[in-house]
């Protein structure tokens, strides 16, 4: 990737959920992703050493849960954060209080346990987030 990259850490404690995330994020020819974390503490670890401008951050993890990396991660950077997750959906965690923490914007998970729709039923809507973020980046926009 060039300088003018924009470089995304995703983190989610499902393997699959990272996998498709990077493949729907990898479609933008501007985007880089610098790291994939299982939950967060090594989130807050790549973040250090990444330096991101955008987090994919799921919320119900082990170790560290998305909300204690929230409040933690606004310490040591500005990077926008993207909620993605299925408590969301049920409305275990209100949107608002996301938001208080430093998610920038908040999405859920589709429905069914593994999700393997998410291209489908949530892929345009993430890249036009990270187009509203970057704007500048022209029509060159897809990798395909």
């Amino acid at each position: 990737m060039n300088s003018m990259s924009f470089k995304i850490l995703i983190i989610d404690d499902s393997l699959m959920m990272r996998t498709l995330l990077n493949n729907i994020v990898s479609t933008e020819n501007y985007c880089e992703i610098v790291g994939l974390g299982s939950n967060g503490k090594e989130g807050l670890e790549l973040v250090k050493h990444q330096q991101p401008d955008l987090i994919f951050l799921d919320i119900e993890m082990p170790v560290m849960n998305g909300i204690e990396f929230l409040k933690r991660v606004r310490l040591i950077s500005k990077a926008k954060v993207i909620v993605v997750s299925y408590i969301v959906k049920d409305n275990l965690v209100n949107r608002q209080m996301l938001e208080s923490y430093g998610a920038t914007t908040v999405i859920s998970k589709p429905s069914g346990s593994l999700s393997l729709n998410l291209d489908e039923e949530r892929g345009k809507e993430i890249i036009n987030i990270i187009r509203s973020f970057y704007p500048n980046q022209g029509g060159l926009h897809d990798k395909n």
